[in-house]
């Protein structure tokens, strides 16, 4: 699988091969929410191997809006603590975090999954305007939502309820240099979703009648609906570019927005709660607010993620995932990476990163933050680490 054009989501589904399917079968129930936790912990691995490279390479952007999160995501689920035959991970809770983000689908699909499935002719929309550049990226998100926003009353007046949700996307086109908020939605009825795309068009007339979408619903909608809100790479179909500058930009943008709205319907009470959801995949779920690990942590009760190691390795050097291999695509996957001009936060230039032609690698990225979580040689260093 090339890293062409796939969301996060997209990408943590094929870590591992046909044995992660977590979006796609795991149905959260207190009955079947049980992993193999050898397996987890190599699913973990890869997606912690992913979003630390991204989450460094974002950091280098700083001083920016979202630095903090940034290099809070550089720490999700750096520790693992052993508790007799339980093992816990604290977590950045971040919306661009791989790891954090697959949660929050879950979450997401068992909130609102068994809702749609009750709505009668249910039909997936797409709703899309012209691409624009970063400058105006957050207001066009803003003005897309307040337009649904009146074509929901507009509607309402006419004596038609909509009932179902909204999701916010945007994507990065590295030819055209600009990028492209849509918004995909369920929506119960095929009579009212041709209603609010034809009001929709009506709002934005310069928007391509091709680009809108109607179809029924089926098996796929909601893996689609409730996927990462962006691409990792380009829309490019001949690129495999992450661009670290734009993905900041979205980031950036999105901060404080509402990607999910629903309308007509409300979320249900799951069928486990995510406390014990969590506590049944030996799981539990912290935001790490504070740098810090409860007290007191016996000796070989905790394990720190070691980037050399590409592992969870404690005190002893012992290796939590003793047979795990990452794959080399995910190794490497610091060689997409570009960064634009157009979007460099101000005070700073791609040379503060080396010669971004050459796609510098993971090292040469982020060189001073490599300590915080190894080096081939750092096992001496994390049996002497203060914090175990």
């Amino acid at each position: 699988m090339d890293f062409e054009s796939y969301s996060l989501e997209q990408l943590a589904a094929s870590l591992d091969g046909p044995a992660f399917n977590t979006l796609d079968k795991l149905q959260l129930t207190l009955e079947n929410a049980v992993f193999d936790q050898n397996e987890r912990f190599k699913q973990r691995a890869n997606s912690k191997l992913l979003s630390l490279q991204l989450s460094m390479a974002l950091c280098k952007l700083g001083p920016v809006e979202l630095t903090r999160q940034y290099e809070r995501g550089t720490h999700c689920a750096e520790y693992v603590l052993r508790e007799n035959d339980r093992l816990t991970s604290k977590y950045c809770s971040n919306r661009f975090c791989l790891t954090c983000n697959r949660i929050r689908t879950a979450n997401l699909i068992n909130g609102y999954g068994p809702v749609l499935d009750q709505l009668p002719d249910l039909q997936f929309v797409t709703l899309t305007i012209p691409n624009v550049p970063g400058t105006e990226l957050k207001k066009t998100i803003q003005k897309m939502t307040a337009t649904f926003a009146k074509i929901k009353d507009l509607l309402r007046k006419r004596g038609i309820k909509l009932k179902g949700i909204r999701k916010t996307e945007c994507t990065y086109n590295d030819k055209r240099r600009d990028f492209h908020p849509h918004f995909h939605l369920a929506i119960s009825g095929k009579e009212a979703s041709e209603m609010v795309v034809l009001e929709w068009l009506s709002y934005f007339p310069k928007a391509n009648h091709q680009g809108q979408d109607i179809k029924k619903a089926d098996s796929n909608t909601k893996k689609e609906l409730f996927k990462y809100f962006t691409k990792i790479t380009t829309n490019n179909k001949n690129s495999k570019a992450v661009h670290i500058t734009a993905l900041n930009r979205i980031f950036s943008t999105i901060k404080g927005l509402r990607i999910f709205q629903p309308f007509g319907i409300k979320k249900i009470k799951p069928t486990a709660s995510l406390d014990e959801i969590r506590a049944l995949m030996n799981d539990r779920f912290t935001l790490l607010d504070r740098q810090t690990l409860p007290e007191p942590i016996l000796p070989n009760a905790v394990f720190v993620w070691s980037h050399g190691s590409k592992n969870w390795v404690d005190r002893s050097g012992t290796r939590l995932i003793p047979d795990f291999a990452p794959w080399k695509k995910n190794l490497y996957f610091y060689k997409n990476f570009v960064y634009e001009e157009d979007f460099w936060p101000d005070g700073h230039s791609p040379n503060d990163l080396g010669n971004k032609d050459a796609n510098p690698g993971f090292i040469a990225v982020c060189p001073e933050m490599v300590p915080i979580h190894g080096t081939p040689d750092d096992l001496e260093a994390i049996k002497g680490s203060d914090h175990l």
